[in-house]
This record gives C-alpha cells, sequence and structure tokens, in this order.
C-alpha cells in the first residue's frame, strides 16, 4: 500500500479526514493535488532534501560500509566418558 503523509492542516484543506487518507486511491490523489498546486515538493520538505541529495544514477552519495566480519564458532572436542 502506498500512502503519503499529508499534514492535518492540508488535510482538512483538501477535504480530507485521516481515514481517507488511508485510502491509496485518494491519498494519492490528494497528494497530485498538492503537487499540482506548486509543482514543487514545498508540502513534503523531507522529501525535496532527499530528491535534491541524491547522487545521480550509477553512483553512490556514500561509500558502502566495511563490512563487520562475524565470528565463526569452532567447534572444540569434548571428551566423552566412557564406561569401563
Amino acid at each position: 500500500m502506498v500512502a503519503i503523509q499529508i499534514s492535518d492542516a492540508r488535510l482538512g484543506r483538501l477535504g480530507g479526514t485521516p481515514r481517507k487518507a488511508l485510502d491509496p486511491e485518494w491519498n494519492i490523489q490528494a497528494a497530485h493535488r498538492l503537487w499540482k498546486r506548486a509543482g514543487d515538493f514545498d508540502d513534503w520538505p523531507y522529501c525535496e532534501r532527499a530528491y535534491n541529495g541524491s547522487p545521480s544514477p550509477g553512483t553512490s552519495a556514500t561509500p558502502a560500509p566495511t563490512p563487520i566480519p562475524i565470528p565463526i564458532p569452532i567447534p572444540i572436542p569434548i571428551p566423552i566418558p566412557t564406561r569401563s
């Protein structure tokens, strides 16, 4: 399910309710109306920051982290008592 977060203030101006906002079709159409109004990410400042800071295709914003070695348990022989 896709859900685009819309502030309560904007939700009210769009004629929506929290329940309506959970309907994927209504939610996407409402987000599209917000987008068409300004043609930018003003209603979603974190999206714009992520969009503007995203690397061009084929590059990475940060290098991949160095893998942390995971210790592998080594079997230790345990003496088993025998009956004499």
